[in-house]
């Protein structure tokens, strides 16, 4: 029976992927990485989360404002 709860818990909670993602969205304790921070909060959205979806929102933009960023340079 514990292994069927343990298994049944084993993936974090929409509130921890949305608290992972603005880890890597603020490099808060971890690197600044959007495209990591995107993934948790995708992986949160997929429970239809408002916060997680205004996350993915949000770090979409940053990534498709630095690509932008990065294009002007050349």
């Amino acid at each position: 029976m514990y292994l069927n709860m343990h298994a049944a818990h084993s993936e974090p909670e929409t509130s921890d992927e949305i608290s992972i993602g603005h880890m890597y969205e603020y490099g808060e304790s971890v690197p600044q990485d959007y495209a990591t921070a995107l993934h948790w909060y995708q992986l949160a959205a997929n429970t239809r989360d408002t916060v997680a979806e205004a996350g993915v929102q949000r770090v979409e933009q940053r990534l498709s404002s630095s690509s932008q960023l990065r294009g002007s340079d050349r």
